[in-house]
């Protein structure tokens, strides 16, 4: 049983807040890559306080991520925060280096984006799923 399992059947508290963002330096990622900077060891240090789970256990979830519905299961606010830095690297490359992207974007977030602004900016382009309409015809009828 995982950390969230126990917080979901018992009740208990897992010991880790990652309301805010992600750990810093648990990924590294460019354009090119995206590779774990973490282990078992790095994890159980950043989160002392968290539940203990056993390294097979953590497997076992790493394993179910990679051929689970990730848009159905991961968390929306981390792939936001991802998107919101891979369009920055595509702007910092269209202006600099053009390995990607040969011509210059004439575009800036300005200050650092953040989720909730990215979700501002971005939500003008999202589209209803006919399911969603459907769903709220029944519901307001």
């Amino acid at each position: 049983m995982n950390t969230k399992d126990v917080r979901n059947t018992k009740g208990n508290q897992t010991g880790v807040d990652l309301e805010a963002k992600l750990p810093k330096d648990f990924i590294d990622f460019t354009l090119q890559s995206v590779s774990a900077k973490y282990d078992f060891e790095k994890i159980k240090q950043t989160f002392p306080d968290a539940l203990e789970v056993s390294e097979d256990v953590l497997n076992t979830k790493l394993a179910e991520f990679t051929i689970c519905n990730q848009c159905k299961v991961f968390r929306g606010k981390y792939e936001m925060q991802f998107i919101v830095s891979i369009i920055e690297m595509i702007l910092q490359d269209s202006s600099n280096a053009k390995k990607y992207i040969k011509e210059k974007i004439k575009f800036t977030f300005g200050e650092k984006l953040s989720n909730d602004q990215a979700i501002s900016i971005f939500s003008v382009y999202a589209e209803t799923p006919e399911t969603l309409h459907n769903y709220l015809t029944q519901v307001s009828s």
